[in-house]
């Protein structure tokens, strides 16, 4: 489908009360309401196993109810799942439980590489698209006082992986191999491959 042939883009909702995703989407240029909704989270060790799988399923999950009740709009789903590979398979790194968890993950990715896996789920009348987008991450080794200045700011007490790239994390970081809004929460190239997709400009 050419540009030509795409349609002008019904109202979107985004189905997230993510911050980081509200900024991206209007840096982004996009017009869209919020619509959060509150869905289960939990995953089998099987599915985690697959952490890029793992992250279609959620975004799906938090775009479909939503979805359901708003038929004619275009609704944004997306979860963001930051992982580590180990001798055993991948560890998953969700949102700290308090400040010694998130001392513990920024000790676990200091000097090493991650991976943050970011879907995007789009639903209009029974129509879907979901991809996920992959970054690697390779922290710098970090002292034990940097450790534990960063986590006493506070920035990564609600992050998946106890950082914002975006923010004061930046510093935890030695470089990253893909895109950074992958990392921050989503990737608007994969937004606009989704709506392109399904018919509409963006």
């Amino acid at each position: 489908m050419n540009q030509e042939e795409l349609g002008e883009m019904p109202p979107l909702i985004l189905a997230s009360g993510s911050p980081r995703r509200r900024e991206l989407l209007e840096e982004a240029g996009f017009e869209f309401v919020v619509k959060a909704t509150s869905v289960d989270e939990t995953l089998t060790a099987q599915e985690l196993e697959k952490p890029d799988e793992a992250a279609q399923k959620l975004a799906k999950r938090k775009a479909q109810g939503v979805a359901n009740e708003n038929r004619t709009c275009v609704v944004l789903g997306s979860d963001t799942i930051v992982a580590i590979q180990r001798e055993t398979g991948f560890q998953i790194l969700g949102k700290p439980e308090n400040r010694a968890d998130s001392k513990r993950m920024i000790q676990l990715l200091s000097g090493k590489s991650h991976s943050v896996y970011t879907s995007v789920a789009l639903f209009i009348n029974g129509e879907e698209f979901c991809e996920v987008d992959k970054t690697t991450v390779i922290f710098r080794e970090l002292t034990s006082s940097e450790i534990d200045a960063y986590v006493a700011t506070g920035e990564g007490d609600d992050k998946a992986g106890a950082y914002a790239i975006q923010g004061l994390g930046v510093d935890l970081v030695d470089h990253f191999e893909g895109d950074i809004q992958t990392v921050v929460g989503l990737p608007i190239s994969l937004v606009k491959k989704g709506l392109n997709s399904l018919g509409y400009r963006c």
